[in-house]
């Protein structure tokens, strides 16, 4: 009985840390084949972030059940054009290639 009525609080504790755990990363290569130039963690998701070079790819890596997603923009502070990217549900792990040249900020959204 105890353990039935843990079941629920284990598995919101266990989808917490995986949304807790969402990192983004800028690279300067295309399919992220290269040292990422830039790691950002998770605070990308607080607002627009500006990269510190342009980025040719874009990693995602987030839990399998997030729903985290990020959008590129070829422009500083999140202007110009834009690009959505991510990772597909069940995945951990998403690289796209960038499609409007150098990606020079971030915005993240859970």
């Amino acid at each position: 009985m105890q353990l039935k009525s843990l079941l629920p609080s284990i598995l919101l504790i266990s989808h917490g840390s995986l949304a807790a755990a969402d990192s983004f990363y800028a690279y300067t290569c295309y399919n992220c084949g290269c040292n990422a130039f830039q790691g950002l963690g998770s605070n990308v998701e607080e607002g627009c972030t500006n990269l510190n070079s342009g980025a040719a790819s874009f990693g995602v890596s987030a839990g399998s059940r997030s729903d985290t997603y990020c959008t590129l923009f070829s422009g500083r502070d999140c202007s110009g054009s834009s690009q959505n990217v991510g990772h597909h549900k069940g995945e951990t792990w998403g690289c796209t290639n960038s499609n409007i040249g150098w990606a020079n900020s971030v915005l993240c959204f859970k």
